[in-house]
């Protein structure tokens, strides 16, 4: 493959061609495949712009959700609310444009890093968030992170996506109308290719998943032990009492029945969704959720990217297509996540459901949004609750 045929971008961004060798769109993109990538650029903007920006707000507007562990999910929020707003928008007038560059040598530099900088901050906040959820399971009675250590990893969050996009802004230029990059060896861009898709996927994803296996492994073995505990009790509070020489008492309780077998297993049943049911580990299963998705979201432009740098993808008649379906797959990642909020959290839930009220109603002031209103649910202050 040519050094120059396509830009890295990232899971985010569009790839840019010489407009030579990207003819009008016309001859490139099927009118009906056209009008649906144009519904699709819309749907995810406005979805992603809403959801995220409600998730901010309700975080923000409330004293009591802004916890160490909700402003790495206000990062997040931020994240994919920031990442296609400035991919959708300044790519698309460039396909308009047969990706003729027209920004300007400055914006060569800082577009598409900007881009990345955001992907990886969005994938590295989703290990930390993991982190946290673990300390929260495996050591429930140990302090938990204080707001100046979650700052001090977002701090290190944005400092590490910083420094990734580094070489990235280093060879892009601007020539002849296009923004390229430029290595010295083709091998670099290779070693660049492979450095991302650890620091942006895979590293995040391995990490998340020990991690969350290590956390449902402990609620497992909780919910065992209370199981076992309760059947104890239930065994020693059945068995018939006898004096010292053996003989039953008169009064002693009858022989255990099949049907309090069957309410032994009903309790042990209950006891073992009870303790998946506690907000904290509510707060895990709605986080493992986000982790697949992310997982199978951020996958298909992953492999374009490795195909496409490793196997001669670019040089495929259908590249482009292909670049622009798994592309709005990763969009929709950030589309996804304030939908999954709203569904395990009642307290995202309330807020979406009062601030969709607001504007069907057209209330005039943001303040009576939860002034006039039942106050959002307050879970039980625990050692292990969620604070979620």
């Amino acid at each position: 493959m040519a050094e120059n045929v396509s830009l890295r971008g990232n899971p985010y961004t569009n790839r840019s061609f010489p407009t030579s060798q990207h003819p009008d769109r016309s001859l490139e993109e099927p009118t009906d495949f056209y009008i649906a990538k144009l519904f699709f650029y819309f749907l995810i903007l406005s979805a992603s712009f809403f959801g995220n920006g409600v998730v901010a707000y309700i975080i923000c507007a409330h004293r009591r959700l802004r916890t160490p562990s909700n402003f790495l999910v206000l990062n997040l929020a931020v994240c994919d609310l920031v990442t296609p707003l400035i991919s959708i928008v300044f790519d698309f007038v460039l396909e308009e444009n047969n990706h003729v560059w027209f920004y300007g040598g400055f914006m060569c530099k800082i577009l598409w890093p900007a881009q990345t900088y955001f992907s990886c901050a969005s994938s590295l906040t989703l290990a930390v968030i993991s982190l946290d959820r673990y300390r929260l399971i495996m050591h429930p009675f140990k302090t938990r992170l204080s707001m100046k250590k979650i700052c001090a990893l977002i701090f290190f969050i944005h400092g590490l996506s910083l420094l990734s996009v580094s070489p990235y802004a280093y060879v892009l230029r601007l020539e002849s109308g296009v923004c390229e990059e430029h290595w010295s060896k083709f091998a670099f861009r290779q070693a660049y290719t492979v450095s991302l898709f650890l620091i942006q996927y895979g590293l995040p994803l391995c990490f998340m998943v020990l991690v969350y296996g290590l956390a449902v492994r402990a609620l497992h073995n909780t919910s065992a032990k209370i199981n076992k505990m309760r059947e104890n009790s239930i065994s020693s509070r059945s068995a018939p009492l006898t004096r010292s020489g053996g003989k039953k008492l008169a009064n002693s309780p009858p022989k255990v029945s099949r049907a309090n077998s069957v309410m032994r297993s009903l309790k042990k049943m209950s006891s073992r969704m009870d303790v998946w049911n506690t907000p904290n580990a509510k707060a895990t299963k709605m986080f493992i959720i986000v982790v697949v998705v992310f997982a199978i979201f951020m996958f298909p432009n992953q492999v374009v990217w490795l195909w496409a740098d490793f196997g001669g993808g670019s040089n495929n008649p259908n590249f482009t297509q292909i670049s622009i379906i798994c592309w709005l797959f990763t969009y929709t990642n950030c589309v996804v996540n304030p939908i999954i909020f709203g569904i395990f959290s009642r307290d995202f839930r309330k807020g979406f459901k009062r601030i969709v009220e607001c504007f069907f109603k057209g209330l005039e002031s943001s303040p009576r949004l939860y002034g006039d209103k039942k106050p959002l649910q307050t879970y039980p202050r625990t050692v292990t609750g969620s604070g979620f």
